[in-house]
């Protein structure tokens, strides 16, 4: 349960709920209720969670069958992240307390004529970005580079980017590799 691992991932961390609390300006009682799993947290709250542990927000999400590293279409977990038009789907397997894999793959969807965020992000991890349909723009610093359908980019680790679907009615979709897995993102 999301609970079990947060609790386990802070007390791996050596961090009270006090320095949870503190740092995330949530208070104890929510954070010890996340952890029972007497409640359902917002994003936003893991995020902050995850920042102050250090830690991928994927690695809350609960995964099913810890043993199998088969990840079925139906088994992935999604994200979308607030003020974005783009759309994740968690392809490789998630870590477990025995498997901590080095890379994250992700399959992406974004809306026409929207942006992944609203100002540049970036983050400690090395990724390579290949286009399957749709068209998108990415922002690498000053540079502007499109890929059409089979086209792929490598974003240097903490190069601020965007990524830009300037269609007005084509969905942009493609997969993400990004190592090391690392969340959450900082904006720039």
């Amino acid at each position: 349960m999301l609970g079990e691992k947060m609790r386990n991932i802070r007390k791996n961390k050596k961090k009270t709920l006090s320095d949870v609390s503190k740092l995330t300006d949530l208070s104890i009682s929510y954070i010890s209720q996340i952890e029972r799993d007497a409640i359902e947290p917002s994003l936003s709250s893991l995020r902050k969670i995850a920042e102050v542990l250090d830690t991928p927000l994927y690695m809350f999400m609960d995964d099913n069958n810890t043993d199998d590293l088969v990840i079925r279409k139906e088994d992935r977990v999604m994200m979308k992240f607030p003020k974005s038009e783009m759309f994740y789907e968690i392809v490789s397997p998630m870590p477990t307390a025995d498997f901590a894999p080095s890379i994250l793959l992700v399959e992406f969807e974004l809306n026409p004529e929207s942006e992944d965020a609203k100002d540049c992000i970036y983050h400690a991890s090395e990724e390579i970005m290949v286009v399957t349909s749709g068209i998108v723009d990415i922002c690498m610093g000053e540079k502007i580079v499109r890929l059409n359908p089979g086209d792929s980019t490598f974003i240097k680790a903490n190069v601020p980017h965007k990524i830009i679907n300037p269609s007005k009615d084509t969905i942009a979709r493609g997969y993400g590799v990004i190592s090391p897995p690392i969340w959450p993102i900082k904006s720039k």
